[in-house]
């Protein structure tokens, strides 16, 4: 049995299971796993996320050292974080973070990458004049390449960055640094910002909900959101897709106005964007226009 066969995860924790056959590999496995896991007090978000691998399982499907891919029951989580900032959260932090952070916020904020992404990134995969950054394989979690907007704040804040690399640290291809060195540990300052920005709370990773929810609430289709983000799953998109009293009081506003025969500005579409819609009162038909 080759280990790249299964996800990593998993094969990590055979030693402590029974030995088996490759081909005969299923949910008491699985099952027997969760248990090794829970035993060495691993949280349940915890081992989903080490269960999510279905290209691992294809693959071993396609390598033919499995019938089939098992189908794994998620188990319920009660600490799943459901953090998320607003644009004054963003302005006010980005105003009390150490100059060398603010590149590393104000595209977190706005793409959502995860962090050790973002700090893997080399100013040869920004391309400005097709406001693209790629990503390669090699550095993503799923091991899948994605191409990712130029929007917004980032563009300036790149271009400044990208213009004092060249005139102060012109030997360093990272586009986020401290002084010209890798960027390894910023916690504290991190800390410190928050907490004088009014968010003691707030994580980095906080900031990957906050840009599915921003895009999620402009329209932007669920599954180009996905491929931005690096989501595998829709399970993994709703995880991160947080609708709040804002959200549902918006909902509230243009269902009643639909109700009474009024224009209505946005309705929500099946892939949680927005679509506008128009109320022609005269033949009561509505119209997309998208």
């Amino acid at each position: 049995m080759s280990d790249n066969s299964f996800p990593e995860s998993i094969c990590i924790y055979l030693p402590f299971l029974d030995p088996f056959e490759p081909r005969s590999f299923g949910l008491r496995h699985v099952s027997a796993y969760v248990e090794q896991r829970r035993k060495q007090d691993a949280s349940d978000a915890t081992i989903n996320r080490e269960l999510e691998h279905p290209t691992a399982f294809r693959l071993a499907v396609d390598s033919e050292l499995l019938p089939k891919a098992p189908k794994i029951r998620m188990l319920e989580e009660d600490n799943v974080r459901n953090g998320f900032i607003e644009q004054s959260d963003y302005e006010r932090l980005r105003a009390k973070l150490p100059e060398y952070l603010v590149p590393l916020l104000v595209v977190g904020y706005h793409l959502g990458c995860r962090l050790g992404e973002l700090l893997k990134l080399r100013w040869e995969q920004v391309d400005f004049n097709a406001s693209q950054i790629w990503l390669e394989k090699r550095q993503t979690k799923a091991k899948v390449a994605r191409i990712l907007p130029i929007y917004g704040d980032m563009r300036l804040v790149l271009l400044a960055s990208l213009a004092e690399r060249d005139s102060r640290f012109p030997s360093c291809s990272l586009v986020f640094h401290r002084n010209g060195n890798r960027i390894v540990d910023f916690r504290k300052a991190w800390t410190r910002a928050c907490v004088a920005a009014g968010l003691p709370w707030l994580r980095f990773h906080d900031l990957r909900r906050s840009a599915v929810r921003n895009m999620d609430r402009a329209g932007v289709p669920r599954a180009t959101i996905r491929r931005i983000i690096g989501h595998e799953t829709d399970a993994m998109f709703d995880r991160y897709r947080i609708v709040d009293q804002r959200d549902i009081h918006e909902a509230g506003r243009i269902a009643e106005k639909y109700l009474r025969g009024e224009p209505t500005d946005a309705l929500a579409n099946e892939n949680g964007g927005v679509t506008n819609f128009v109320t022609n009162s005269s033949s009561g038909d509505q119209n997309n226009e998208c």
